[in-house]
């Protein structure tokens, strides 16, 4: 076909054209459909992969003196809370909720050893926290902490 000294040739051209189109459309639809789909709600999919082990091994685990007694405290492990024992002096055990609350808020709180610093444990417990005693018309065994709770972590709080 011949438009004034202009020649067109459409086959050729529009079959390239086709042929490229096709191959960003489909490029396309393949990217799309390799993502993570959105919602409209909250989805809890877990702690992300870790390569930490989040255990201690048995050589890693420290023995105990006489005068202690081993608790179950609570670390902080890949976004998760995963129990490790400890030792408490075993006069921080007795009786009075507040002595105790104190001694294992002091066991949580402190830097974890060398070992478990390693197996990826840490604390979530603000450095300022403390435990005081309950107010008049508290029930029995409460105790105070002096942080409001929502000023706290959710692995604080746990």
């Amino acid at each position: 076909m011949k438009r004034g000294d202009v020649t067109y040739r459409r086959g050729p051209l529009r079959r390239r054209t086709a042929a490229s189109l096709a191959a960003v459309l489909a490029a396309a639809a393949l990217a799309s459909g390799c993502g993570i789909r959105t919602t409209s709600v909250p989805v809890d999919a877990g702690a992300a992969p870790s390569r930490v082990p989040c255990r201690l091994s048995s050589s890693d685990v420290a023995t105990r003196s006489p005068d202690s007694v081993g608790v179950t405290v609570y670390l902080v492990c890949t976004s998760q809370l995963v129990t490790v024992d400890r030792a408490v002096a075993a006069d921080a055990t007795g009786a009075d909720p507040l002595v105790v609350a104190r001694a294992l808020l002091e066991e949580i709180r402190r830097t974890p050893p060398a070992n478990e610093r390693r197996a990826g444990f840490t604390t979530a417990i603000p450095e300022g926290l403390r435990v005081t005693r309950a107010r008049e018309g508290d029930p029995a065994g409460a105790v105070r902490l002096s942080s409001q709770p929502e000023d706290l972590s959710a692995e604080a709080l746990a």
